[in-house]
Order: structure tokens, then sequence, then C-alpha cells
């Protein structure tokens, strides 16, 4: 390996570390609560996305609900109903700015059903 391709490659290996590191994993299970939820910034900062986990052993069908949306790309309301298979991690919606100048906003709930 020449000393330039090894340059190369330690940049690559150092900026793939760095994106690691920036993106934090799924929060843990809570105790009592088989479906978690949460919410995180876009990866080009520009919305937000939504997350689901099941986390029992069945099989789940969810509807996700939007509420009191503030300058976000997607209406409020009722989303499809979507399959949560046992330990998986479902993003569920990205929600983006209209207005990229001002803050967004938005709520959400949602039910879980055995399939």
């Amino acid at each position: 390996m020449t000393p330039r391709l090894g340059l190369v490659v330690l940049a690559f290996v150092i900026a793939a570390c760095a994106a690691v590191v920036r993106e934090p994993g799924p929060p843990p299970p809570r105790p009592g609560e088989p479906v978690h939820t949460w919410k995180r910034e876009s990866a080009d900062r520009a919305g937000t996305v939504l997350y689901a986990r099941n986390d029992t052993t069945l099989t789940l069908i969810a509807t996700f609900r939007l509420f009191d949306c503030v300058n976000v790309d997607h209406p409020c309301g009722e989303l499809p109903e979507r399959v949560l298979e046992p330990g998986v991690v479902v993003e569920v919606i990205t929600v983006r700015q209209v207005n990229p100048r001002r803050d967004h906003t938005f709520n959400f709930s949602f039910t879980a059903r055995p399939q």
C-alpha cells in the first residue's frame, strides 16, 4: 500500500467512524410499554423523523395520527396503518419544514393491535 493510498483509507475510516458516533441508536425498551416511539432530527436537518419499535413478541398493526402541525409538509391526521414486527425499528414518517426559516412542530399519537 502506498503512503497516499494509506492516507485515503485512513481518512475514509475516520469519516465512517465519525458518522457512526453522530447517529445515536434507538432508545432501550421501556418496561410495560409494548411499542416505543421517538422523534429525531433528519440527517439533512430539514425535518423530523418519527420512529417506532415493537417491543413485544407479536406482530402488531399500528395507526399513527399527527396533530398540532405547524410549518410541516404533511397534513395533520391519520397515517396509513403500519405493520410492526417484533423488535424491528420502523421509520414511520419524515415530516419536513415548509418554510426553512421557521421552526416546525407536530405531535403524534398511535394505537396498536395484534395482527
